[in-house]
Formats: structure tokens, C-alpha cells, sequence
């Protein structure tokens, strides 16, 4: 069997240079190169299908299949965001900050990932673990079933409300969104979350607003680490799930200082899929003729009154990370030795 170069790029066995099998990764992993799928570009195609899969999905014998890519390299395609200055934000479940270059781009610091996508073209970026399915954590525990059941709205619908209705900097309470460990860019399994500076005088609306911003300022650091690597972009594009939130848009835009895009479809992995069999087929050349496809985009300008206050709690936040990093083993172990102890799994 064959497996496209963006895929087999992430298994980190892949050359990314020459477009390879890397000899030394598979000698350590004690992996023969037999063991292993062919490589094929993305645009390659296949046409032989075993004939009962053929029948199931009815479709003539002469149909092309196309191997695309990874979900990550489909999206930034499909946004728009194909050149180094321009850089796409993921954010569903978890988050992902990406741009696409014309050369391998290696972190020095190792908090980025660089994977190929073709020939001509490399990824870089950081994922995430923790975007929305940290807020709706804390929708389900910080939204008053009272107040919900008053307002006669859904849980998000009214979160966003308070969040609106929140000052920026949520009096001053951050809260570090590592419920699920961390990847980009601390790369760290044991690390947790947190509330730091919760006062008497916070609520539940300082509370849920600071997962909201801790979130974006996560993804803010990974955003910085990138723009380290390839320089200020020109444009930035969020899309995912939770990029619906104008609440959620313009905090993004207000922490990271520039203007964020969102753009009217929000399947921008379909789109990128499309645009590779485009090419595989004949009908386009390159990723360019994306811009025929991606329609209008609502534009997210930083206010800077909300700019200040966010350049003002970052550093914190990354401060208080660094300070807490050291005990996140031992809080995590113990985590795990008490729930043994009461019999939880």
C-alpha cells in the first residue's frame, strides 16, 4: 500500500528534505523500510479499487482516487493561507497554529512541528490540545442552570453573553488551559490547569471569561513562536468550530495584535481536498486557485484599549507557566495514586 508524503511526514520517520524514508530514524525506531507504505505525492492517483468496495460506492470503473494530505496541511489550503506570510488558526476541539513554506523551517527551540507536503511545499506550526472542548468544560460547570433557564437560551449563547458583558482581562485572573496535558508549545503531558490571582472579589464571569482568554493566549504563544520562525504575516485566517464565537474572534484578534479573518465557510479541509484533486485531474496548477472559492471573509480589527491590557497579562501568564512547570509531575502523579486509591479509573 501507498501512503501520501504529508502523512508519512508526521510519523516523523520521514526525511523531509529529500522526501524519503530517513534511514537513521527507522535504524533507531528498529524499523525495516519494507515495513513501511510506498510514498506518493498528494495529487497522485489510483484507479484499481477492489470491486465490491466499487459497487458499495457506485462509481465507474475509470474514477480516479486521489491520496490528499493530513487534515492540517487540507485546511490551511483551503483557507487561503498557501504562502509563508500567511498564517491559519484551527480551533475546535483542540487548536492549531500553521503557515505554509516553499523550505523546511526547523524550530531551534523544538516547539514547533515542520512536516512536508509535497515536493515544493512544508507545514509549520504547533497543535494544541486545549481549545474548545476546555470552554465547553467550563460552560457546563460556570453557567447557573437559574440564569439559564431565565434567559431561555442555549449554554453558549448565554456564555457569550457574559463574556461580553465581562471587562477585558477578567479583573486581573488568568487561568492556564491545560486540562488535557499540553502540546505546543510546552510539550508537556503532566502539565495542568489552573486559576491565578482568583480573589474574593472574582465571580463565575471573571472565571469564564479567563478560560476564554487563557485559551487564546495559548494559542498566542504558539502564533509568536511561528512568527519567530517565518516573520510577521500579511494575513491571518481562523476557522474551526469554535471560530463561529465573535467573542471568541476578536479576543483572538485583541491578544495577538493584528487583524484576524474568518471566512464565510468554515469547511476549509473540504476545500482543501477539492483543490488537490483540482490539480491531480488538470484543472488547476497550484494551490492559487483557491481564491476562486473562498468567498467573503469578516475582517477582526484589535481594539487597542483591550491590545494594552492583554500586552500587560501575557508575560504573566507565561511567567506563572514557567513557575508552576516543575510540580506539574508530582500533581499529575498524585492524580494518579489517588484515583487508584478511591477505586476511579
Amino acid at each position: 500500500f501507498k501512503v501520501d508524503l504529508s502523512v508519512a511526514s508526521c510519523t516523523g520517520l520521514l526525511d523531509i528534505h529529500t522526501g524519503k524514508w530517513d534511514q537513521a530514524a527507522l535504524q533507531l525506531a528498529g524499523i525495516d523500510e519494507k515495513q513501511l507504505p510506498l510514498l506518493a505525492e498528494p495529487t497522485s492517483q489510483e484507479t484499481v479499487m477492489v470491486e465490491s468496495e466499487r459497487q458499495k460506492m457506485d462509481v465507474p470503473h475509470s474514477t480516479p482516487f486521489v491520496y490528499g494530505a493530513f487534515d492540517g496541511a487540507l485546511s490551511n489550503i483551503g483557507v487561503g493561507a498557501i504562502k509563508p506570510n500567511q498564517i491559519a488558526i484551527t480551533i475546535g476541539t483542540s487548536a492549531a497554529v500553521r503557515v505554509i513554506t516553499d523550505r523546511p523551517v526547523i524550530d531551534p527551540e523544538e516547539r514547533l512541528f515542520c512536516y512536508m507536503v509535497d515536493k515544493k511545499h512544508w507545514i509549520v506550526g504547533g497543535p494544541l490540545n486545549n481549545g474548545g472542548d476546555v470552554f465547553q468544560w467550563a460552560v457546563h460547570h460556570l453557567i447557573d442552570q437559574g440564569a439559564l433557564e431565565n434567559e431561555q437560551v442555549d449554554r453558549y449563547t448565554l456564555a457569550n453573553r457574559i463574556i461580553e458583558g465581562t471587562p477585558t482581562g477578567s479583573h486581573g485572573l488568568l487561568f492556564h488551559p491545560y486540562l488535557g496535558g499540553e502540546r505546543a508549545p510546552i510539550w508537556d503531558a503532566n502539565a495542568r490547569g489552573d486559576f491565578f490571582g482568583l480573589t474574593a472579589l472574582h465571580t463565575r464571569a471573571d472565571m469564564l471569561r479567563a478560560v476564554l482568554e487563557g485559551i487564546n493566549f495559548n494559542i498566542a504563544s504558539v502564533f509568536e513562536a511561528v512568527t519567530k520562525l517565518v516573520g510577521k504575516p500579511q494575513s491571518v485566517t481562523a476557522t474551526g468550530g469554535f471560530a463561529r464565537s465573535k467573542v471568541w474572534r476578536q479576543m483572538l484578534a485583541d491578544i495577538l495584535d493584528c487583524q484576524v479573518n474568518v471566512p464565510v465557510s468554515f469547511e476549509s479541509g473540504c476545500l482543501g481536498a477539492a483543490i488537490l484533486v483540482m490539480q491531480s485531474i488538470g484543472i488547476a496548477s497550484s494551490y492559487d486557485v483557491v481564491a476562486n472559492y473562498l468567498g467573503d471573509e469578516t475582517e477582526y480589527d484589535p481594539q487597542p484599549q483591550a491590545v494594552a491590557v492583554y500586552k500587560q497579562l501575557l508575560p504573566v501568564f507565561r511567567q506563572v507557566e514557567k513557575l508552576l512547570a516543575p510540580a506539574y509531575p508530582t500533581i499529575a502523579n498524585l492524580q494518579s495514586e489517588l484515583a487508584l486509591l478511591h477505586g476511579e479509573d
